[in-house]
Order: structure tokens, then sequence, then C-alpha cells
């Protein structure tokens, strides 16, 4: 083994950390993981070596398969994915070269070991177009043509030669020949440019353009990729884009039809004069008008804020319609998951889009309507404004625009303000008061908190306090105890993890569509039925409360059964042999603990359980559940307790205290987790609690579904009690 490859095969699995990769090694499958190790050390040394390839094996290791991909603006776009072991190994060179590219890339180049390199191109272009100049200046967006597939392969080999010869004999590999790419039953021989799905592309690119990105002399100079930016005096851009266009000496070719400039500062007169020079040199070169300035797929000027959110709105209501083909489980996933906001956080993250507070009030309408379709529920205000809350906070996790905007943006500010400075001038800096405007508009939403003093970067450091604020409003409008007891339940920390479930129906943890919809409008305080007549005599109101603690309830049985039957399954997985119903263990009334463990389970006693759920909402609990959270189920524990006081001295006894609003007994959760330890010692896998509560919690709404439609009567006899 050579020292260059005992070097990146040892080192590299520590530097790339795939996650499949870390968890075979992670598990106490040894043999599997050391086998791993040192087939790639084994690959590494090939490839990094200088010894001879046989042409055969080359063409299998450099080769790709082709995806053609169609672009935003027309044209496609030949993704190229190549061998996996050469992947793995570019992935692995990646990782340890971008470091020290980084800093040679600094500042103008973002696209390569810069983090956040998008928002900070975005902020930085932004801050400066908005500037108020004093003086004519001419802002420039360059773009080439086919720039990855067209840069010259000798300039780019030459700057890895120079940059990192230790790296270089397998970069050489990879392009110094024609390689194969497979297209259908084609093939072609590309000798030009590098593949677009080479994990080493853009370091590769951004290496080979460094030298031109140097040689321009411009107040603003900004490189994502191939995506450039200058802005200065129109002499001194005009100067610095002849030098880009004789950049074909490595093989870029200008698109003029795709490059676009402004003028800032320039009277109208003086326009014309300015812009027949850059038509001179760019024939076709696009005029960037107020309402259509954008970078990176970001509005430079709040006038192109409402285009870029027609755009957003019109593909959430495509989304959405796709989403309305799936189960209300499936498509309530996705859309918290990937549809909803996440696809609106880079954009809130880079723009002051509060400043078009319509746009963002639009946006959040159709999110709310393509949620009432999902889970076939009508959302109150106040419902409307619990769905923004975080799972854990008692909200579906799904939040509105009108609440991220300034959070996104305070974050994506502070994180790149550093870099920033090093872009633009600080008089240009200074002149911007979005950062203000946005802290100022913070602490209304906030109510009136203290700013932080640490991690401002940090997201979730400025959503906190409106999230607070928000549930304290919930809170203040409620004006039943059932409301109350509802709202501290649903903040539990363990209640809505049914919603962080996979949806799946080969595991089990996939609801049905009438599931989701009573689980959701228990949550949300929404309707849930028209009312009526229980079969028990009592009057059901739309909220279909009553059938939770109904003496005639079709889901206590089977909810029941079901939560034992998961947590004896999961004892079995923890290698701990139990059985349900034991005999030996009888209560004087003859009543039997739901199971036992038939080895020690602590202190050399078997563990024995017993099950029950509680409705927060029912009369006799709902009055103590309204002020605190759990206190029905913490009554259950105490009864079972009692109950079950005669078996202590033999039995290690535990009560498993649930709520119909998923909310955990203290001891009962207790349990869950420790046999959830027990099941990650076993498998390897450490999510094991995690998903152990996820199916009990799931079992629990099952159960209140059957209970809620248990309440409605025959269709023979509907006519008879059907009170409207």
């Amino acid at each position: 083994m050579t020292s260059t490859g005992a070097c990146v095969g040892a080192g590299g699995i520590d530097a790339l950390k795939p996650q499949i990769l870390k968890d075979v090694i992670s598990k106490k499958t040894g043999v599997v993981g050391e086998r791993l190790i040192r087939a790639i050390q084994s690959f590494a040394n090939l490839l990094l070596s200088n010894d001879p390839l046989p042409s055969q094996i080359r063409a299998i290791l450099f080769g790709a398969t082709l995806t053609a991909l169609k672009k935003k603006g027309g044209g496609l776009r030949p993704v190229a994915v190549g061998c996996v072991w050469r992947r793995l190994i570019a992935k692995i060179v990646t990782r340890r070269i971008t470091p020290g590219l980084s800093n040679y890339f600094s500042p103008s180049q973002l696209g390569v070991g810069v983090r956040a390199g998008t928002e900070i191109g975005a902020h930085a272009a932004r801050i400066y177009f908005n500037h108020l100049h004093t003086r004519p200046t001419a802002f420039l967006k360059i773009d080439f043509n086919n720039a990855f597939n067209e840069v010259r392969r000798d300039s780019m080999l030459k700057e890895v030669a120079d940059f990192s010869p230790e790296y270089f004999p397998f970069i050489s590999r990879a392009y110094s020949e024609p390689s194969n790419l497979y297209f259908g039953s084609e093939v072609l021989m590309s000798s030009c440019g590098i593949q677009q799905g080479d994990p080493l592309g853009p370091v590769l690119f951004a290496l080979t353009i460094h030298k031109i990105v140097l040689l321009l002399d411009t107040e603003l100079n900004i490189w994502y990729l191939d995506d450039g930016t200058l802005a200065d005096h129109p002499d001194a851009v005009l100067a610095a884009f002849k030098r880009v266009i004789e950049a074909e000496v490595i093989g870029l070719k200008v698109n003029p039809s795709k490059c676009e400039i402004a003028f800032l500062g320039v009277a109208d007169e003086d326009k014309q004069t300015v812009l027949d020079q850059f038509v001179a040199l760019a024939p076709g070169i696009q005029i960037i008008g107020s309402n259509d300035a954008k970078l990176l797929g970001v509005p430079l000027t709040d006038d192109s804020i409402p285009e870029v959110f027609r755009a957003k709105i019109a593909k959430l209501e495509f989304l959405s319609s796709r989403l309305s083909k799936l189960s209300a489980f499936s498509a309530l996933f996705l859309l918290r998951a990937s549809v909803s906001i996440p696809r609106l956080i880079y954009f809130l993250r880079c723009c002051p889009s509060w400043r078009r507070m319509k746009s963002l009030k639009d946006y959040d309408a159709a999110l709310k309507l393509a949620l009432e379709q999902i889970i076939n529920c009508s959302l109150t205000t106040d419902g409307w404004s619990q769905v923004s809350l975080p799972v854990k906070s008692g909200g579906l996790g799904i939040r509105h625009s009108v609440d991220a905007a300034t959070p996104c943006f305070l974050a994506s500010i502070n994180s790149c303000l550093p870099t920033i400075r090093t872009l633009i001038p600080e008089e240009v800096l200074e002149s911007d008061v979005t950062q203000e405007e946005a802290i100022g508009l913070w602490k209304e939403k906030s109510q009136g908190a203290d700013l932080p003093h640490l991690a401002l970067e940090v997201q979730s450091t400025w959503e906190g306090p409106v999230f607070n604020k928000k549930f304290v409003d919930l809170w203040t409008v409620c004006e039943t105890d059932e409301d109350r007891a509802r709202i501290l339940a649903a903040a539990e920390p363990k209640s809505g993890v049914w919603l962080n479930a996979i949806p799946s129906s080969h595991i089990g943890t996939h609801l049905s569509n009438e599931i989701v919809r009573i689980s959701c409008a228990l949550r949300l305080g929404s309707a849930i039925c028209q009312e009526h007549r229980c079969k028990c005599g009592t009057n059901v109101t739309a909220n279909g409360l009553h059938g939770l603690s109904c003496k005639f309830s079709a889901g206590r049985f089977s909810r029941h059964t079901a939560v034992n039957d998961i947590i004896a399954r999961a004892l079995r997985t923890a290698e701990v042999p139990c059985v349900l119903e034991p005999a030996g263990c009888s209560r004087e009334d003859g009543k039997r603990p739901d199971g036992m463990t038939l080895v020690p389970w602590i202190r050399g006693k078997p563990l024995v359980w017993d099950f029950t759920c509680k409705d927060t909402f029912a009369e006799s609990y709902v009055g103590s559940t309204s002020r605190t959270p759990g206190h029905a189920a913490g009554l259950g524990e105490m009864c079972k307790n009692k109950l079950y006081q005669f078996l202590n001295d033999n039995y290690c006894f535990v009560p498993v205290a649930m709520e119909t609003s998923g909310v955990f007994g203290v001891e009962g959760l207790n349990l869950v987790k420790e046999i959830g330890r027990r099941i990650g010692e076993v498998t390897g896998e450490n999510r094991a609690t995690t998903f152990l509560i996820q199916r009990i919690s799931i079992a629990v709404q099952r159960g209140n579904a059957a209970a809620v439609l248990g309440t409605i009567p025959p269709d023979k006899e509907m006519h008879e009690i059907y009170l409207l």
C-alpha cells in the first residue's frame, strides 16, 4: 500500500462519512465493515497511483451513464452518473482538498467550500443593487454556453497539477483521455469538459476559472461556479467583461443573449451611450428591470418579489394537486417535509419578503387550502394558527410564510455578514436597513422578546420566541376547559410523535384517510362530525369528543390489545421473552395484568406491566388536564400502582398509562424508553426508542378514530335519533 493510498483510504472514511457507509461500519457486523474499509483502501490505492490501468478497466471506472434533464430556460443538462467506486474516491478527494481551496478561492468564488455560498452571493448583490449609488455604476450578470461541458481539460489538468499534485494521477485518469458516456444504447465519447455528476466537478471547474476571476478588478466580483456577477464604474465592468470573453482560451464562451446588465446611478440620457458599449461587445445582452432583477433565483428588488411568489404559489398548487392523489397520511408527511415552507426557505432567507406582505398571505392561503384538502378538515382561524407550531409544541409543523419571513432572513444575514464584508464596500453595507427592519418586525411577532445574544445564525434561535408568543395567544383565546386541555396536551413533547412516523403499510405505520382526518381534527379542535345522538343516549357535539369516553366506546379494546402487542413484540426484539395476561398475578377481582417477562428485568425481578388509556377530555378529568397536562395519565398510574401493589415483593410492576390526546405517563414512558434502549443494544438501531414510541402513538390514534366513529348509529337507526 502506497503512502498516498493509505492516507486517503484510511483517513478518507472519516472525511466522507456517507450515511449508508457510516451505518454499515458502525454496526456490530464488524466483518462487513472491515471488508468494506479494505475494499475502499484498495481502490484508493489503484486510482491514486501512477500504475498503468488497462483501458477496459478505465472505461468502466471512469465512464458514466447519462441522464438528460431539462433546464428551466430550455435545453438539456447531461448528468453523468459514474461508477460508484470512482464516485466514492472522488468524494473523499473532494473533502480532502476543499478546505484549502476555500481559502484559495476567497472571497470571490462562493461555490466551493463556502457554507451558504448562494445566500452570501444573493445578499451581497441585493445590498449592492439597492444602494443609492452617487456615481455611474454598471451591474453585470454573466452567462456561459454549456460551461461545464465546454471547459478545456488540458487547462483544468494544469491547474490541478499546480495546486494539488498528490491527486493529479486520479484526476488525470478521469480526464486525460476520452471517456465513455452511455445514453440508452448509444455510446458517446467525451473528450471535452467536466462531467456534471462528478463529485469533483464543481471543484475542478472553480479551479480552472480562478486565475481569470483574479484578473477582474471590479468593486463587486462574485462567482458561484459559472454564474458571475460584476459591478463597478461602467468602464471597469466593461474592461472586466472583455477579460471574461477572452476566457475562450480555457474553452468558455460567453452567451450574450443570457447576459444581463443594469445601470445604477446613471442619468437617463447617458444610459443609451453606455449600453451601446456593452451591446457592441455582447450583441443581444439583456437589460435588467426593477420587476425582473434576480440573481441565483433570488429577487434583488422589492418590485421583483411578487413575480417570484406567483411562481412559487403556482408550483405549490401544482404539487398539491399531485398530493391529492396520494393517501392523506403520505400527502401530509410530504407537505410538511418538502412541499410547503421547505421549498420557500431559501427565498425567505435571502430577501426582505415581508415588504410584500400580500404575497406572503397569498402563499399561506394556498397552503391552507392544500392542507384542508389533504386532511379533509375545515380549519378555524385558531386551528390554522396552531398548524404552524412545531409538532413538539402542539402544531402540525407546517409553518406559515408570514411567520417564517423575518426569522429566516435574520438567521441568514447574520451567518453571511462576515463574508459579505469582504465582497462589498463598507459604506454600501452600512446603507442597508433590512436587518434593522426585520428585527423590528420580529419584536412585534415575539411580543418584545429580547434579542438573542448567541447563535444568531441559527434559525431556531429567532423562531422560538415567535412560536412561544403564538402558543400563548392560542391559550389565551381558549373559552372552554376542553380547548385548554387540548392545547396543553398537544404541546407535550410525545403527544404528536405519530405525525413524524414514516407512512408505510409494510411496517404498520400507515394511517387511513379517516384516521388522519379525525386525529388532526382532535389535535386542532376542528369539527369531526354532525351533531347526533350516541347509542348510549348522549348527544354528540360536532367535536366528537364523547366517543373517547363513552362506555360503549368501540376503540377501547382494540387500542388496549394493540398497545400491549407492541410492547410484547418490542420486548422480544430486545431478547426479553414475555407473555400476555400471565397466570398467577391476578388481583382479588380476578383480573390479570397485561403482560410479564419470563426472565428478570431488574434486581432479579421479572417485569409486570398493565396498560390503561384515560380520556383527556372526560368530565372527570378535563378540569385538571386543562391546567396540568398529563394529569389524567398520572392518576391512571397511581390507580394501577395501588391495584397491583401486592406484586411488589416478587415482581417489578410498571403501569403504562396514556391519554387519548397522546400524552404519556411518566413511568410508562420511562419503561418504553428503556425497552427502546435495549433494542438498540441488540440491533444497533439507535432510533429504536423513537420508532417504538411512534408505534404506540399510532395505535392510540387508531383507537381514537374507532371510538369517535363508534358513536354514529347504523343507517337503519339513523333517522330515529338524528338530531338535526
